[in-house]
């Protein structure tokens, strides 16, 4: 398997570039956006190319939860990491089966996102990581 393409999608810029930065360092592949619609517009020129997408749930104008339905819309075989300060339960992404989807609970340590990401790519998702 080749190199794991991540969309970070976050209204808050430190938090945003924070999270690259941790992410390429990592090895992963990046492209962040700081708005759902630039998101959803830089994903739908390709969306076979990514293979995580970690997500805000409060974002501005689209939630985070309206912006997950409408990627996995594009592509399916999405995996998704949602992030929020306030409880969530990834059932309420219904097109999203259990094992392509994970909650983390901010604030989080930058190791607790990459395990995430990790457990979605090797297939051994939960429902929740705190």
């Amino acid at each position: 398997m080749g190199i794991t393409s991540v969309l970070v999608v976050d209204d808050e810029p430190q938090l945003l570039h924070l999270t690259e930065g941790f992410l390429v360092r990592h090895g992963y592949q990046v492209v962040t956006c700081s708005s759902p619609e630039e998101a959803y517009r830089r994903f739908k020129q390709d969306a076979g190319a990514y293979t995580v997408a970690v997500i805000d749930l409060t974002l501005p104008v689209m939630s985070g939860k309206e912006l997950a339905a409408k990627l996995l819309d594009l592509n399916p075989q999405l995996k998704l990491v949602l992030c929020s300060g306030y409880p969530f339960d990834p059932s309420q992404i219904p097109a999203a089966p259990r094992e392509q989807i994970l909650f983390l609970q901010k604030p989080f340590l930058p190791r607790m996102l990459t395990e995430c990401i990790q457990r979605l790519v090797g297939g051994i998702a939960a429902a929740e990581t705190a």
